[in-house]
């Protein structure tokens, strides 16, 4: 098994002038075979080369070569996925359809000190929710395939997070309308991300972001609210925005204005152990006095569960959507959504008749 101290030595490369401790002998096969899947696992090579140029982690030869030629290949599809981006900011411009590039391309240049270090693999953009469906259709109309449909109509742009696209050259956008599916998708009015910006340059062209306080926030909900275990990007993400001089307390006040305050404290957590050092000790202090409410614990548990979880975030988002009206056809389009839906998903009307039985006996459990 990976060693954390060698993870924590990827991980923590460039915040720190020392690393941990013996490590100068180099790799052995099994542990340099680990520790670079891992580093391309993670989308983090760029960390891994950091390291062994900053000599936290000794490799042989051959293997710093393996690791080199990884990481150019992820920046060559980084280079491809900015070409698409560049067409994409052209077509919605024309459109008039404001739009702000998230995650890999603008943390890299908004916090990184070297951009190459922080590779992605696809392209984040969100759009105002009335946008939505006119942006998702331009971007059938000119190529792209949704990777998954929606269950109703209109679905995804009234309640959804967003959806994935395919391009024809099989790179991907997803397209979002805010941060996060479930109950803290609702926690705010995702329309508000909009009021502040600031802009990235790729190539010439000026494309609109966050503001940092906002993107750094934004990592904090990938990190917490994403994939489990957490990805490993978004955490380094949050200590480079701190690197990058925002202000410890703009991150703590745009949580709390956005009700995020509780994901935003448990990826705080996360990065502090996974990478064993913390990123301010103002925001430490934060994380570590906090105390949620029965409710924001009950909305963390729906993302953070083993098991049940699309259950755990259908309930909490019942009651989390806002108005009864509202509330009424956010099950509707669950419980009976398009035959084709069904197909995609459930493969037919009984296994979805068993799943949302199951949802039901949840609930009563959880009343």
């Amino acid at each position: 098994m990976l060693s954390a101290t060698l993870i924590q030595e990827v991980l923590t490369a460039g915040l720190r002038d020392e690393h941990r401790g013996n490590l100068d002998e180099p790799a052995t096969d099994a542990e340099f075979t680990e520790l670079f899947e891992f580093a391309c696992e993670q989308r983090v090579t760029g960390l891994l080369v950091l390291a062994i140029e900053r000599a936290c982690v000794a490799v042989r030869a051959d293997q710093r070569a393996k690791v080199i030629d990884a990481h150019n290949e992820s920046l060559r599809t980084c280079q491809n996925l900015e070409s698409m981006l560049l067409d994409v900011h052209d077509l919605f411009a024309a459109a008039q359809i404001d739009m702000r590039v998230l995650k890999g391309p603008a943390v890299a240049r908004r916090f990184y000190p070297d951009r190459s270090i922080r590779t992605f693999g696809d392209i984040d953009l969100l759009v105002r929710s009335r946008d939505w469906d006119p942006a998702a259709a331009l971007l059938i109309a000119n190529g792209f395939s949704r990777r998954y449909r929606e269950p109703r109509p209109g679905f995804t742009a009234r309640f959804g997070k967003g959806a994935c696209f395919v391009g024809p050259d099989k790179l991907e956008v997803d397209l979002h309308r805010t941060f996060v599916d479930g109950s803290y998708g609702f926690a705010f009015d995702p329309d508000l991300l909009f009021e502040q910006s600031q802009d990235v340059i790729i190539e010439t062209t000026h494309i609109a972001t966050l503001s940092d306080p906002l993107l750094a926030v934004h990592s904090a909900v990938h990190a917490a609210l994403g994939n489990r275990p957490a990805r490993s990007a978004p955490l380094r993400d949050l200590f480079e925005s701190i690197e990058a001089g925002v202000a410890p307390h703009s991150i703590v006040e745009t949580a709390e204005a956005m009700n995020l305050s509780y994901p935003v404290c448990y990826a705080l957590q996360i990065a502090h152990d996974r990478l064993g050092i913390s990123c301010s000790p103002e925001l430490q202090a934060w994380s570590a006095n906090y105390r949620p409410t029965r409710r924001e614990q009950s909305a963390l548990d729906s993302y953070t569960a083993t098991h049940r979880r699309y259950a755990r975030q259908v309930l909490n988002g019942v009651s989390s959507t806002p108005g009864l009206t509202s509330k009424l056809r956010y099950i509707a389009a669950l419980a009976a959504p398009d035959r084709s839906y069904l197909a995609e998903r459930d493969g037919s009307v009984a296994r979805r008749l068993k799943r949302a039985l199951s949802i039901s006996r949840r609930s009563k459990e959880q009343s």
